[in-house]
């Protein structure tokens, strides 16, 4: 029994030890949270931990009674939870509240710029309608010959300009024009041009394009608003012209690859997925860095209009030695040989 007590004694010390260290951390990790919660924590570390707790029990008798100190730690940790968990369910509300504010501000109407010209209601009319439904214009392009079929009207209106662009033949309204409004010609804007022509995002009557500054892709020079079937209509045409573009440089490639072959300059040569490159023959040997390289370039325009990319090689024939090329990134004209 006599050595019993000791490594009970000693088990209790040490278990004081660990618990003691552990209120000790829990006050540090709540100090910044909850001062008063992190108070009472301290005091249970103070009380459990075994050299704080000799000093305390000299210092205040009722101490040195086991369940005392215990009933201390008890009514210490107990009250530092529930202030702890106070904290955490304030926290859950104000969480739970932050979500509908957020809702309540999104939903909350936008207040629009003023419109000043009510572009959806001209889309569809020929450009006598649109005189009679805005007035008298404030400008009108004069035509130089009878072949010139592009003009403008245009109206101004605090500060901005409306330039109705049609074709003089059939008076049919190409598009419309909305400049920034901006002294400096240019703006970032884009909801308030909207609201100043009463255009709607996805509004299938038109389609909406703003145009940027040439060097400052950011800004705006101001929106331009195509009817739907003239739109469709400019698109087809110009699905039409890149046919006829491909068309014309694809022929006009063999031609100039063609004339090569005749010349004995050419041997042969691949365009594909597979290749791109050109055999030539001793011939280009003789030829000046200069015609070498306006061989080159108009081959490699003639090469990317028809195939989408004008890098290609030029290869000596006989021994399959690269002479000259047009690079894939930069597309340099190099002549090696």
């Amino acid at each position: 029994m006599a050595s019993a007590i000791p490594v009970a004694s000693g088990k209790r010390r040490f278990a004081a030890w660990i618990f003691g260290v552990f209120f000790a951390l829990m006050a540090v990790l709540f100090l910044a949270s909850s001062f008063r919660a992190s108070l009472l924590l301290l005091v249970a570390a103070a009380v459990t931990l075994p050299p704080s707790s000799r000093r305390l029990q000299k210092k205040i008798s009722v101490l040195s009674r086991r369940w005392v100190r215990i009933l201390v730690v008890v009514i210490a940790l107990s009250t530092s939870m529930r202030l702890i968990g106070e904290l955490q369910n304030t926290k859950l509300q104000l969480e739970q509240q932050q979500p509908v504010v957020a809702q309540q501000t999104s939903s909350a109407p936008r207040v629009r710029t003023p419109m000043i010209f009510d572009v959806p209601s001209l889309v569809g009319m020929t450009v006598s309608e649109v005189k009679t439904a805005l007035g008298k214009p404030t400008e009108t392009s004069k035509r130089i010959n009878a072949d010139d079929h592009d003009a403008y009207i245009l109206y101004t209106r605090d500060g901005q300009d409306l330039m109705v662009s049609f074709d003089y033949g059939s008076n049919i309204v190409k598009d419309f024009f909305l400049s920034s409004g901006d002294p400096s010609g240019a703006t970032q804007d884009t909801t308030r041009l909207m609201d100043r022509a009463n255009l709607t995002e996805g509004d299938a009557r038109y389609k909406i394009e703003f145009i940027q500054v040439l060097n400052d892709p950011s800004s705006y020079t101001g929106v331009q608003v195509m009817a739907a079937a003239v739109a469709q209509q400019e698109d087809d045409l110009q699905k039409q012209n890149d046919v006829a573009k491909k068309d014309n440089a694809e022929k006009e490639l063999k031609e100039v690859m063609d004339l090569g072959i005749k010349a004995n300059l050419v041997e042969s040569y691949e365009f594909s997925d597979k290749a791109s490159v050109v055999y030539v023959s001793s011939v280009w040997y003789a030829q000046t860095v200069a015609f070498k390289k306006d061989f080159l370039a108009k081959t490699a325009m003639l090469k990317k209009a028809v195939t989408g990319y004008g890098h290609f090689e030029v290869r000596d024939a006989h021994s399959n030695e690269k002479v000259a090329e047009v690079t894939a990134f930069s597309q340099s004209l190099e002549v090696y040989k």
